[in-house]
């Protein structure tokens, strides 16, 4: 599993998908699983705050029915929170305001009692 963190401030309580559980469950996934880095993989290019992917994996990934990942993802790409590019071999989602909901340039973490900062 990957390690660290992303922001999730309490306004997303006001966002129009906060209350459509499926949407608002893989959409949470989608951030924590999107690339912190850029990285290839089978000869594609994966940027900041991509993932390659699949209906089906995100399905067994999420526990939500492949019907409920589709139609999520048509909600996010619909209002602009991801884009989504499918080939015959993989699905390339974008999340489009990545670097808000990740931290790059400093940030606190709590380990046990001690504050550990880093740049």
């Amino acid at each position: 599993m990957q390690q660290g963190w992303i922001k999730l401030y309490r306004k997303i309580v006001n966002w129009e998908w906060y209350t459509d559980l499926p949407t608002f469950k893989l959409f949470v996934h989608l951030l924590i699983t999107a690339n912190r880095n850029p990285a290839r993989w089978r000869g594609n290019e994966v940027n900041q705050g991509e993932l390659i992917t699949s209906v089906g994996s995100l399905s067994v990934a999420t526990g939500l029915s492949v019907s409920q990942v589709r139609t999520a993802l048509k909600k996010l790409e619909r209002t602009g929170e991801i884009l989504v590019n499918t080939t015959r071999f993989c699905t390339k989602i974008t999340v489009v305001k990545y670097g808000d909901y990740q931290a790059f340039d400093s940030f606190e973490q709590q380990t046990d009692d001690k504050v550990v900062t880093r740049l």
